[in-house]
């Protein structure tokens, strides 16, 4: 998912990217908290962790973006 970030990260910007991020690891947390089977958990797993990997891939770049600058030049 980080690399396909790259694609659709410039389009809805980095917030976006973080909050698209989040709400993936909110609906996989869900389908793994309500899992009847094995099958079930694995789609769960599998969203969270492209959920993870959108935060993942979004955050440094939005951090290093919102520093202060003078301190970051030094």
């Amino acid at each position: 998912m980080s690399l396909c970030v790259s694609f659709f990260g410039m389009q809805i910007g980095r917030k976006g990217t973080i909050l698209l991020g989040c709400l993936l690891i909110n609906i996989g947390a869900l389908l793994q908290a309500s899992t009847y089977s094995v099958g079930q958990m694995i789609v769960g797993r599998i969203v969270t962790g492209a959920g993870i990997g959108c935060i993942a891939s979004a955050v440094p770049t939005y951090m290093v973006s919102s520093c202060i600058v003078h301190r970051f030049t030094q």
